[in-house]
């Protein structure tokens, strides 16, 4: 133990005791913080096979008074560990490894807890595949890792890992994976978001005393975003004539009419009225206000073919409809069929278009459109979107405006993706018609006025 004489220089020392005991006496006097909070090391060794086994073990009583042990190979592991283990009780936040879960655990225990949310409506179910593959994106190398051994180094260590990997993706029985670009620092920072929730989550149930994630994130601070991507008036104008003209063509390989309305309706909702894609296949016939020229934007539909909320309440938004919207919907509506939710976009089967058919459909219009492939590959059709929030800048309108019309949820975050558009001065939003004119070609406009 410390004499009084090493420690007179000291304003207070904290001095842990065992069992309990009393302070040393003249402690107090001398300015000494006293704490009942003591870990031990001890060496351990027994014989197995005739061969002599060496550990070192860390013994120590938690906050509820219950005897907590943890073994080491080496001295300076169970030191540190001890070392740990009286900081976090002092703290409060220490708990014990039999109470807490992996990583893998916590994963499977997370996404369980947000499919029960779903069910009781408090959350859209869309979204959760997309949290769990987040999740897995740590868990496939540390998932093994207990929280309370879980730190941020770690998780950084991760972060870096994903940056620098080419995602491979899963093949058919018999086909070589295909390696695909980095994956985007977006989608890293959303995984890592994902992960420092579900650690918050933890938490809040005792599994973990701190949150190792949000510690990486203070560390790493925010992942440079890749620029949004969007098209150029010159190449909207390219896919509006495209799907016009692709089927001038009566090779048998070519779409069908059907297909031909499909592609108009989908594309100019999304181009001209900045709606998700989710949100085109969960819009149905009594949304749409043909006199106001309006439409209505409350739900969305997800990928399983479940029609819920839209992506946050800011989404439930009215959007103007521009006159070569109107006219697509027009000529959508002979291939509408009847099904219980009125859901105006159907395949021909009245199923829910799923997302490979749907990009299958999308990727073949780009490429009849001469759409170049950018070093992240094809177009997304979420381009659209973006493509409408520049063009109602372009056009006129005011920043807090196009978050409004896009649903987005602050307009820091309508400033954040559509800095590259940002003008100096405000206008007002008197020209969504003048932004769809400036992309039809003169000859579809008049078409599709006429059939309007």
């Amino acid at each position: 133990m410390p004499s009084a004489s090493r420690n007179r220089s000291r304003t207070s020392q904290i001095w842990p005791t065992p069992n309990n005991s009393p302070a040393p006496p003249g402690a107090a006097g001398r300015g000494l913080i006293w704490r009942n909070i003591m870990a031990s090391v001890a060496k351990r060794e027994w014989t197995y096979k005739g061969e002599t086994k060496t550990a070192w073990v860390v013994r120590y009583k938690d906050k509820a008074g219950a005897h907590r042990s943890r073994q080491f190979d080496r001295k300076k592991a169970a030191d540190d560990y001890r070392r740990q283990v009286e900081n976090e009780l002092e703290a409060g936040s220490h708990i014990a490894p039999a109470q807490t879960l992996t990583l893998n655990e916590l994963a499977e225990a997370y996404i369980a807890a947000q499919y029960s949310r779903a069910a009781r409506g408090e959350r859209k179910e869309a979204g959760i595949k997309n949290v769990a593959r987040g999740l897995n994106h740590f868990a496939r190398n540390i998932g093994h890792v207990k929280l309370t051994d879980l730190t941020w180094q770690m998780i950084a260590s991760e972060v870096d890992r994903l940056r620098d990997t080419n995602v491979v993706f899963r093949a058919f029985p018999g086909h070589t994976p295909k390696v695909g670009r980095k994956m985007a620092n977006g989608t890293i920072d959303n995984s890592l978001g994902w992960l420092t929730s579900a650690l918050a989550w933890a938490a809040r149930r005792g599994f973990v005393g701190r949150n190792a994630a949000s510690e990486a994130r203070r560390e790493i601070g925010l992942l440079a975003k890749a620029p949004i991507e969007t098209f150029t008036i010159e190449e909207m104008q390219r896919v509006t004539a495209a799907i016009e003209a692709w089927f001038e063509n009566t090779s048998r390989r070519m779409p069908t009419q059907r297909t031909q309305a499909f592609l108009r309706a989908v594309v100019y909702l999304a181009a001209f009225c900045g709606m998700r894609k989710g949100e085109i296949l969960g819009l149905r016939p009594d949304r749409i206000d043909w006199e106001a020229k309006a439409i209505t934007i409350d739900a969305s539909l997800s990928e399983d073919d479940h029609l819920g909320p839209t992506k946050t309440v800011s989404g439930i938004r009215i959007v103007p409809m521009p006159d070569p919207v109107m006219a697509a919907l027009r000529e959508w509506e002979p291939y509408m069929l009847a099904n219980e939710r009125g859901l105006i976009f159907r395949t021909s089967l009245n199923t829910n278009p799923s997302s490979q058919d749907f990009y299958d459909k999308w990727y073949k219009l780009l490429r009849a459109a001469g759409i170049p492939k950018t070093d992240r590959g094809n177009r997304n059709f979420h381009a659209l979107r973006h493509f409408a929030g520049s063009a109602w800048l372009d056009a006129g309108a005011t920043l807090a405006e196009v978050s409004r019309l896009l649903g987005h949820a602050n307009v820091e975050i309508t400033a954040r993706v559509y800095t590259h558009a940002i003008r100096g001065r405000e206008h007002r939003v008197t020209a969504i018609d003048r932004s769809a004119a400036m992309i039809m070609l003169p000859s579809i406009t008049q078409e599709l006025r006429t059939a309007a």
